[in-house]
């Protein structure tokens, strides 16, 4: 089962991505649940393009996990305690999957359900988790709910190296190119590009974000854009994303529109589409203001033959570092560094060809296909093995439980018949009593023990 925080109605985050990528990659091989918080482009994309199966599961997020505060302990406590956490459990049993992974850091509900029923838990961080002094009990939560803890980036399992947590793992984001259809990629070009007006000479800035909002740097953004149309005439840019802060992004835009460059600057609604955007571009800028998990539109852009600008914020600085580009790092909020990197692509259309192509190479090399499942081969190789483990400790503690006989976990609602070896959920408390059974001959088990015996198909 792979747990997504979020399932957005419209849009999907980069964290979202990853987690339909994972799934669509281990399908290959495995029986695979994707579970989502509610529906979304994220459950629609799932089942429309992967074999995964997909399950709508309410869950709320600890947000707290990604900016530690006093408040930490007293949560955890809460949420381990909490009926959601009691009804993932339930819903655990239902499924009983053999591993579970859980993606970011603020998704402590399944990997605390799991952990309590003995589920191999790989939890997956995908964001750089903000350092303050509660930031060690934010690790220790990860460490205790988790047999491994993954990493996008070296940036995102920082604070687990500082407190020697050794269980660490990496598996950054990856795509298959063929999903991304190359050979359509000139002719969106041109259409693109015509339907906004942008002529065939223009040099078009691309900025994509999931969600504009101000640590994404939209300001610096349109601030460096409005310093290349006073030197650029042919310069144009391109701005993709959900204002999900309106008044910010409004506040914004009213500040681009004093300089009369408004006709310069191209706003496209938000695609899943992303062969239709990024070839439009020539190169894309990245002025993340937080430290990235990774950066996946800067991978991305790489992806597209296109040169990336990035701030050094966490993951990005990364990649463009693995990739040979870190010439075209500027360091966080130096909007004037910024606008000369993006200077010297507009006016240099031979480097900045040069640079798509390179980076377009070395991207495939550090994170194409190929690393990334033979990153993800060695990964499964530890669970499976794992599992073996404990479904062999399954079948010595397995409580020898006669056919018949009704039983429920010590804090979870649903009630099972044992019926050849297997535990038969009853599907409601009218069907417990049409079977013949009543609360009276419910024996009360732990929850690991109930875990431990296979389930079978529900008594409606």
């Amino acid at each position: 089962m792979v747990f997504s925080h979020l399932c957005n109605a419209d849009h999907m985050t980069g964290a979202e991505k990853y987690a339909l990528f994972l799934a669509q990659e281990l399908t290959a091989h495995h029986q695979v649940i994707l579970v989502v918080p509610s529906e979304g482009m994220l459950a629609r994309q799932a089942r429309s393009t992967s074999a995964a199966a997909v399950l709508v599961h309410p869950y709320p997020l600890m947000w707290q996990m990604w900016e530690p505060g006093p408040g930490l302990a007293e949560e955890e406590h809460r949420i381990y305690h909490s009926e959601q956490t009691l009804l993932m459990m339930n819903m655990l049993h239902s499924y009983r999957p053999d591993a579970v992974i859980v993606i970011t850091c603020v998704n402590t509900i399944p990997a605390i359900a799991a952990s309590r029923l003995g589920i191999p838990v790989l939890w997956m961080i995908t964001e750089v988790m903000r350092s303050t002094p509660f930031t060690p009990h934010a690790v220790s939560i990860i460490d205790r709910y988790s047999a491994w803890i993954g990493g996008i980036s070296q940036a995102t399992l920082n604070h687990f190296h500082r407190h020697a947590v050794a269980k660490t793992l990496m598996l950054s984001p990856s795509w298959r190119r063929d999903l991304l259809h190359p050979e359509t990629w000139d002719g969106h070009r041109r259409k693109t590009r015509a339907a906004y007006g942008v002529g065939g000479k223009d040099v078009v800035g691309g900025y994509i974000v999931s969600d504009i909002v101000p640590h994404k740097g939209f300001d610096h953004f349109v601030e460096m854009a409005i310093r290349l149309c006073g030197r650029h005439p042919d310069f144009r840019c391109m701005i993709v994303g959900q204002a999900t802060d309106r008044a910010y992004y409004d506040s914004t835009m009213q500040y681009m529109h004093r300089f009369g460059y408004s006709s310069r600057f191209v706003l496209v609604p938000y695609t899943r589409s992303i062969e239709n955007l990024y070839p439009a571009m020539d190169f894309v800028v990245v002025p993340s203001l937080v430290d990235e998990g990774f950066g996946m539109t800067a991978m991305e852009g790489m992806i597209f033959g296109k040169p990336v600008i990035a701030y050094r914020s966490g993951g990005l600085e990364e990649i463009l570092q693995s990739t040979g580009m870190a010439s075209l790092l500027v360091p966080p909020g130096d909007i004037d560094r910024l606008t000369e990197a993006a200077s010297e692509l507009v006016g240099n259309p031979v480097r900045r060809a040069a640079l798509g192509r390179e980076a377009q190479r070395a991207v495939e090399e550090a994170y194409g296909i190929s690393a990334y499942r033979s990153r993800l081969s060695l990964i499964m190789q530890a669970i499976e093995q794992t599992v073996l483990t404990v479904e062999r400790h399954h079948q010595i503690m397995r409580p020898n439980i006669p056919d018949g006989s009704v039983i429920k976990g010590a804090h979870t609602p649903a009630v099972y018949l044992i019926q050849d070896g297997r535990k038969r959920p009853f599907a409601s408390e009218a069907a417990l009593h049409a079977s013949g059974y009543g609360w009276r001959e419910v024996i009360i088990v732990e929850e690991r023990t109930l875990h431990s015996i296979p389930t079978g198909s529900p008594i409606l």
